[in-house]
C-alpha cells in the first residue's frame, strides 16, 4: 500500500514538473480573430513558391487599403502561404490535385497570434493562391464592415 501511494505521489509531482515546460513552449502558437488585424495596413508575404508569390501579390494588390511590405521588420502582421500535398491523378489527364494552407497571423510578445487561416483542396477554376487570398480579404473586409 505504501509504495502505491509513493508511486502515486511520484507520478503527479513528475506530470505537474513536465506540463508547465510544455505549456510555455514559445513555438506553440496562440489563436485569435481577424479583428485583431482589422486596423492594420502593413503586411508581410511569405510564400512557398515565386509563382504562388505572384498570384497572392495580384489579389492583394487589388485592396488598396494593405500595404505589403518587402521585409518582415516593417510588418505589422503576416500572411503565409504554402503547399501542404500535392497528388498527380491516375487518370489519362493527369490532373494534379494541391491541398494548399493560407495562415494570417500577428507577433505578440515574440509568440504567433494565429487571426485567421483555411486549407483547400484546388478546384477546376482558380489556382487555390487566388481562391484563399479572395476569402482572406472577404474576412478582413467584413472585419472593417466593408462591401
Amino acid at each position: 500500500m505504501n509504495v502505491i501511494r509513493k508511486s502515486i505521489i511520484t507520478s503527479v509531482l513528475l506530470t505537474s514538473l513536465v506540463f508547465p515546460i510544455f505549456a510555455q513552449d514559445n513555438n506553440l502558437p496562440e489563436y485569435g480573430d481577424i479583428a485583431d488585424v482589422k486596423n492594420l495596413q502593413k503586411v508581410y508575404l511569405s510564400a512557398d513558391s515565386t509563382n504562388a508569390r505572384k498570384l497572392i501579390l495580384s489579389e492583394l494588390k487589388k485592396y488598396p487599403a494593405l500595404s505589403v511590405v518587402s521585409s518582415p521588420e516593417e510588418a505589422e502582421y503576416f500572411i503565409e502561404y504554402k503547399i501542404l500535398r500535392q497528388e498527380t491523378g491516375q487518370t489519362s489527364l493527369n490532373i494534379t490535385v494541391d491541398t494548399s494552407e493560407m495562415v494570417v497571423y500577428m507577433l505578440r510578445d515574440k509568440r504567433r497570434r494565429v487571426v485567421w487561416s483555411k486549407t483547400q483542396i484546388s478546384g477546376i477554376t482558380r489556382p487555390n493562391e487566388v481562391n484563399l487570398t479572395r476569402n482572406f480579404l472577404k474576412a478582413l473586409k467584413k472585419a472593417r464592415s466593408e462591401k
